[in-house]
């Protein structure tokens, strides 16, 4: 079976703009254009397209969902891992986020919950855990996945790696995986589930905007 997993187009956020809450932050202009060459990109139809409820990830779904009406979709727990209260998030920017930012990896404690809408890294490795088995449970044709940064980091990891447990060491190392990662927004990766696991290389889209800083 085939998954491709797509990362959502350029966010508001992305661009430096302020947010008021993590799952509505929209797509830019940018962002709209890069899922319309999504759409373009993927020729064959899905069997089933998969979204988180973020806004942006459905933004990004859109056109391929318009491309292929006959083709099923749902909506699955892959929205992006938020480890900050949903209060850090009203009226600041990604880069007035920074210094907490850095502050959570470097206490690398998993089970922490920051606030009120916050995830503990455990509960978020759990949850990625979960998609996991529903995609190789899967019966069928090609699976479309709509989803956020740190999350399909996480989801690539497990394949690579194996089961990643919540220890503060394996944390950090999820971390600096991320971080290496090259994934940015629109770009796509391709795996195959069988007895073994095939991923293929980053497919980057080309629209991108140099001057912006990249950001979950």
């Amino acid at each position: 079976m085939r998954v491709i997993l797509v990362r959502h187009g350029q966010s508001a956020s992305n661009a430096g703009l302020a947010s008021q809450h993590p799952a509505t932050i929209p797509l830019t202009e940018l962002g709209q254009a890069q899922a319309l060459h999504v759409a373009r990109e993927l020729d064959q139809e899905p069997d089933l397209i998969v979204s988180s409820h973020y806004l942006r990830a459905k933004a990004t779904a859109g056109p391929l969902i318009a491309r292929y009406p006959a083709t099923r979709v749902e909506e699955w727990p892959v929205h992006e891992f938020t480890f900050l209260p949903h209060q850090a998030y009203d009226g600041t920017t990604t880069s007035e986020r920074r210094a907490a930012v850095q502050a959570y990896w470097q206490a690398a404690k998993p089970h922490r919950v920051i606030g009120e809408g916050a995830e503990s890294f455990a509960a978020f490795v759990q949850r990625v855990h979960s998609v996991r088995k529903r995609l190789e449970a899967h019966q069928g044709g090609l699976v479309v996945v709509f989803s956020h940064k740190k999350f399909l980091s996480c989801l690539l990891w497990t394949w690579l790696v194996g089961p990643l447990d919540v220890s503060s060491k394996r944390m950090g190392r999820f971390h600096g995986f991320d971080r290496g990662l090259g994934l940015g927004n629109a770009a796509r990766i391709e795996v195959r589930l069988g007895t073994s696991v095939c991923i293929s290389g980053i497919a980057p889209c080309p629209l991108v905007d140099t001057e912006v800083e990249d950001a979950p």
